[in-house]
This record gives structure tokens, sequence and C-alpha cells, in this order.
């Protein structure tokens, strides 16, 4: 559905010109003017009423909001797969506006299209001005749904006007910083054999890959201006829906958001913290379900956009899993560039902002010591330097003050070196890393000295059971290795056997190319690997390995892969596929945790939680780890994560047993007792086991 607002001119009959005049020669001048508006209110409303009985097919709603002194100012919604010109409009309004109004010549001015929100908020003004008498034709369309406490919609209006052009287009992405992706698909977009005579419907939709929200929209404003530019789009605006709570599917708002979204675009950012869908894992799944529903029923006419942010993609790529059958996504990975590249991006971003302007020097200095910098990266410090400039360019009051700061002690998100240091065991691990960002540094500065610096193969293969933190590893690898500027990107790209084997024969090699280019100047985390081979029925797993070997040594210089896996599936995997066996440098294995090592993780994950455990309850613990621990499959730090989980559950129920009807104390609610770990997870099953560390988030 479009929503326009325009200007319709043309000349008026004396009748109506009398009824919305004002007669300033009345000695009476107050009641003439109370009397001439309640005319103009009587007439107007008679005159909605009767466009409302003869509206077209596919105008769904048509009113004037208000009187002009050559005509009136309109807004219409349009049910149509089809953009409105003026004289298109000018054609359809001429025949109602005859009939209702006695209006025979119009012209059509200042045509544009609107948000919803601005069409709700016209037609709420005009009900409130007694402009409307009858409502249900508006409230039975079902506009209201952006108050939905289930989710959050940002709508945006593009302006693309003159038609962008495939070199405007490029050249503005290389300003974002575009990676290859992006320019790839700008380049299919305006090749020369698509058809461009009217829009036919959505052959492709979009996953992009950022690193935060505001370089994932700019990276969409500018695919989308390329679309509309193509007719691969109807309308411009762009529907953004984010904070996607758990609740989601219990309403029906969203259905009616992409009922209205039809001829436009939908980006969707379904990026719900880890452990939030670990805890509420039934929920996200019905949650992934209900988009893959809709999604799959809208696709046609409406462009979808799902975005993912780097540090958070479980629900995403269950989504896209769940689509992969029936709608193809096109891959666009978020782009890096080099110092002035960035400086320039920068620079752009601080053109655009409405506060006063940074001198070059400033920008400069904001970049810090850094020579890589991902979009994502510009777009932070940009935010950071508008936040500044509001104490100290704009209201300077503020410049000198000190304000409070909290001396609670705050893990920084950024030191990934403490949070290694932090993890409970994994000496092995941990020297791991600290060997590799030896060895890189030693070969950067080769490279600057034009000694020979061939960079060794730095390939991976993790083994382990659930829960013994290879994923937590490879992830704080990635960024050590970003924050040291050795590696370029720091991009950390996660990806199982769905990701990478196609459906049909040629598609797996793309697909692996693809997560390969996403990875670029990064990690690339192979998930159960084995799985590729798991079903010898077909060539397509051994088509993924043969391409995932080959891109292995084209790409050594700005992709460390990582294989991850259970211990025996691992080995008997290499045992496929030489080439790979050779090519990976470090073999690290991640052994189950000891008791006593459950043991330090639970006492971890209580501080952060800021509960304390007191001697006994460790040892209470200790002790029933001796017994999980013999148990298969058990889980390792995932177990008692869960354990922990459910002892507050536990301490929950406890309290407001004893607490009824009183306020509870803060000293109450952070202390456990033993009673609190008798909980479901800590009955075992005796077995045998063999230990390591974990990360808790």
């Amino acid at each position: 559905m479009l929503f326009y607002e325009f200007q319709v001119k043309c000349n008026l009959t004396k009748a109506i010109q009398a009824a919305s005049s004002e007669d300033s020669r009345d000695p009476n001048k107050h009641l003439s003017i109370f009397n001439s508006h309640r005319k103009r209110e009587r007439w107007l409303s008679d005159l909605n009423d009767a466009l409302r009985e003869v509206c077209a097919d596919a105008m769904v709603l048509l009113f004037i909001d208000r009187i002009l002194p050559n005509g009136f100012h309109m807004c219409a919604a349009l049910n149509q797969m089809k953009a409105m010109t003026a004289g298109q409009l000018g054609k359809k309004l001429a025949p109602l506006l005859a009939e209702t109004c006695d209006v025979q010549e119009i012209a059509i001015h200042g045509l544009r299209e609107v948000t919803r929100e601005q069409f709700v908020h016209r037609f709420e003004v005009c009900d409130k001005k007694n402009y409307i008498n009858i409502c249900n034709p508006f409230y039975e369309m079902n506009l209201n749904y952006a108050d939905s406490s289930a989710f959050q919609l940002t709508e945006e209006i593009l302006r693309s006007r003159p038609r962008l052009s495939h070199a405007q287009a490029n050249l503005e992405a290389e300003s974002l910083l575009a990676d290859n992706s992006f320019l790839a698909e700008l380049a299919r977009i305006y090749a020369e054999e698509n058809e461009r005579r009217m829009f036919y419907g959505h052959p492709v939709h979009y996953h992009i890959a950022a690193g935060n929200s505001e370089a994932a929209m700019a990276m969409t404003r500018l695919l989308a201006r390329a679309l509309h530019a193509n007719k691969r789009l109807v309308g411009q605006r762009i529907n953004r829906i984010h904070s996607i709570k758990d609740t989601c599917f219990e309403e029906e708002d969203l259905e009616h958001l992409l009922h209205h979204a039809k001829g436009g675009a939908v980006v969707i950012e379904m990026c719900g913290c880890s452990e939030e869908e670990e805890n509420y894992a039934g929920s996200y799944e019905r949650v992934v379900e209900y988009f893959g529903k809709i999604i799959r029923k809208y696709q046609r006419d409406t462009l979808f956009i799902l975005v993912e942010f780097h540090t958070q993609t479980r629900a995403l790529k269950k989504l896209l899993a769940y689509l992969q059958e029936d709608i193809s996504f096109v891959h666009i990975e978020e782009g890096a560039g080099n110092r002035a590249q960035a400086a320039a991006y920068l620079q752009k971003l601080d053109t655009q902002s409405s506060m006063p302007h940074y001198s070059v020097r400033e920008l400069e200095l904001a970049l810090g010591e850094r020579h890589t910098f991902r979009a994502s990266d510009i777009h932070q410090i940009h935010e950071k330097l508008y936040r500044d400039a509001l104490k100290a360019k704009t209201y300077r009051a503020y410049q000198d003050i000190e304000f409070y700061k909290e001396t609670t002690a705050k893990k920084s998100e950024q030191d990934a070196k403490a949070a290694l240091q932090e993890m409970v065991g994994l000496k092995r691990q941990k020297e791991l890393v600290r060997q590799i960002v030896a060895s890189f540094a030693v070969q950067k500065r080769r490279t600057e000295l034009d000694m020979d610096a061939q960079r060794p193969s730095m390939h991976m293969c993790f083994t382990g059971n659930p829960g013994s933190a290879k994923t937590t590893i490879a992830r704080l690898l990635a960024d050590i290795l970003s924050k040291e500027n050795l590696l370029d990107t720091g991009h950390f790209v996660e990806c199982g056997r769905a990701d990478l084997v196609g459906r049909y024969v040629g598609w797996t090699a793309v697909q692996v190319k693809e997560k390969f280019r996403a990875a670029r100047g990064g990690i690339l985390f192979i998930d159960e690997a084995y799985a590729l081979v798991d079903d010898r029925s077909g060539s397509y797993g051994d088509e993924a390995i043969n391409t995932i070997v080959q891109e292995m040594e084209n790409r050594r210089a700005d992709v460390i892969v990582i294989f991850a896996g259970y211990p025996k599936k691992m080995e008997a995997f290499l045992a496929t596929n030489e080439g790979l066996r050779s090519r990976i440098a470090f073999h690290v294995d991640f052994p189950d945790y000891t008791p006593a090592e459950l043991a330090e993780i639970l006492r971890l994950i209580a501080r952060k939680k800021g509960c304390t455990l007191a001697e006994e309850i460790v040892a209470h613990c200790r002790k029933r780890f001796e017994a999980v621990c013999r148990q298969p499959d058990f889980g390792n730090g995932r177990f008692v994560r869960n354990v922990f989980e459910q002892a507050l559950m536990r301490q929950a129920q406890r309290l407001c047993t004893l607490r009824e009807g009183q306020t509870l104390a803060k000293e109450d609610l952070w202390q456990l007792t033993i009673e609190d770990f008798d909980v479901a997870a800590l009955q075992a099953v005796p077995s045998s086991r063999s230990p390591v560390g974990f990360s808790v988030s």
C-alpha cells in the first residue's frame, strides 16, 4: 500500500467559496467567524463522506485535510503495485471531484509519498477538526500497529530524484566502504538483460551483515534507491522492524504491517540477546516460525532485508535456514577501508549532521591510531562525536561540569584480552592466543621492513564436547587480533552445513565463497564441520569441502578458518580429505571440565549476577558435579549456567512464599541457600568422562 499527500489546484464554485470564507464586514465579527468555521466543517465533512462513497477500487481511502486559497490539500491510500504520477492521479480524481463538488478542471501539484505515520497523523487531525464524520474505513485498515509492545517500527521515505545511475550508485557505495558483495549486487541490479518496463515481483531478497544498525541502514538506503531506479521497488517507504520481543507472534500487528508494506521494503533486525534466546528457546522457535510464515506470504510484493549483527546471529540463522527452500537471499557484507577512506566517510557523516561541525584535524584525531576500519566503526565514532558536540559545541554550559561516574567496576566489552584471562582454566588455549598474536606481530613488522613476510597458514581445528568454550575462544581471538591491528576487520562469521551446502548443483561453491568473502579480514568458524560428509548419498558435501580447501589456500592471507566439533567425528572428518588436514596449523583440544572447574564457573556466574555463594554451597555443588561429569553429554559450562538459572527460580519461589505481601530487601535477592540448588539438573546419572575452561558473558 502506498500513502500520498498532494495539492489539488482548481476553480472552486461560488457556493464552496462562500461556505469556506469569513465575512469580516459583519458587525458581529466573532459570531460570523464562528459560523463560517462551522460551515467549513460541515462542508468538508460532507465532501469527505461523498469522496469515500465514490472511491475507486485501488483508492482505499481519500480525504481532504484542509482548504487552500486555490484548491485543496489531500491525502490518499492506494492499494496497487504501481507508483502513481501526478498525471495519473489527476485522471483518477477528476471524475470524483466533478461528482462531489462540481470541480471541472484540476491540476495535481506537490505529489509525494509519505509514511504510514504521516498519513495517520493527517487523518487524526481531520478527525479532531470534525472534517470527517465516519471513521470506520480508516480504523478497519488497522494502521495503528506502531504502538505494539512486541516490536518497534521506524519508517522513512527515500528521496531518489533524479534517477540514480549505476556510476553514481558505485561512487556512493565506495564512499560507504562497500564490500565487493555490495558492488556485485549493484552490477546485477543495473544489468542490461533485466526487464525494466514495470514491477513484476522480487526475484531475490537480502541478508545484510554489519556491526551496527546505522551501518546496515546506510547500505539498505542505497540498495533500495538502486532498486527503485530500476523499477524493482514500487514505493520508497522503508519499514524497519527492531527490538522484537518473544511474544510478537501472539498479536496481529506484524501481519497488518506487512500487509500495508506491499510495494516497499521491510528491514528486520532479528538480533535478540543470545543468552535471552537460550532462556526462552521455545518462544524464539515460535518467533522464527512466525516470521518465516509471514515472509513467505508477502515475499513476492514486499522486499525483505534481514539484518545480522556480527555478535548476535542465532535467531537470524534459524530464520534463514527455515526460508532457504523457498526464498533466495543475496548476502551483502559490511565493507572495510583504510584510514583515508575512513576519514572521508567520517567527514561525510559530519557534514550531514545537524550539529556544529568538526574540523578535519578533529576528525582525524577521533580515528585514533587504527589503520583499518569497518563502516560500523565509523558510525560508532560519529555517534560519540555527536554526543560530545552536544556538550562542547551546542550546550556549552555543560562542557566543564564533572559528571557522576559509576564506581562499581564494570567489564569492558572491548577488552577481549581481559575476558580471556578471566575465563576458568583454558591454559593451553590462552597460550595459543599469545602465540598467534606474537606471530602476527612479527610477520607484520617483517612486512614493514620489506623482509620476506609470507604469512604461514593459521587455520585451526578445535575439538571438544558441547559447552567447552570453542566458539567463545574463537570470537575472542577475532576481537583480540582486530584490536591489535593484526586482522583487517575482525569479522567473526559462524556457519554450519545449512549455510554452506546449496540445494542445487553449482550453488554450493557459490555459498562457500560468499562465506569466505564475508569473513575477509577475520575468522570463518565452521561448527560441526563433519556434517558436510555425514550424508554420503550426494556430492554436495564433497563440493563444499573441495571449495573450502581451495579458498583456504587462496585466502590464507586474510581469512582464518576454524573447524569445530566432537573429537572423534572431527578426526574422521579430517581423514576424508588430506588436503584439508595439511592446511590446518593448530589442533586444539578442549577437554571436559573437572568438578573443581565447574564449581569455579558456578562461583564466577554467581558473582557476575550480583550473588555471593557461601563455601558450603560451592562444596555441595562440587560433590554433585562429580556425578554429573560422568553423565554423557552433560553440557560442560552450559550445564552450570542451567543449574544457576534453576537455582534462581527456586530462590524466587522461596522468597515469594516467605515474604508474601512484603517488600524484598536487596540482601534477600543476592543470598542463595543450599536448598535453592536442589534442582533437577543436578540429578545425575553415572557414566564416564575426561579438564578445561569456560566463558561467562
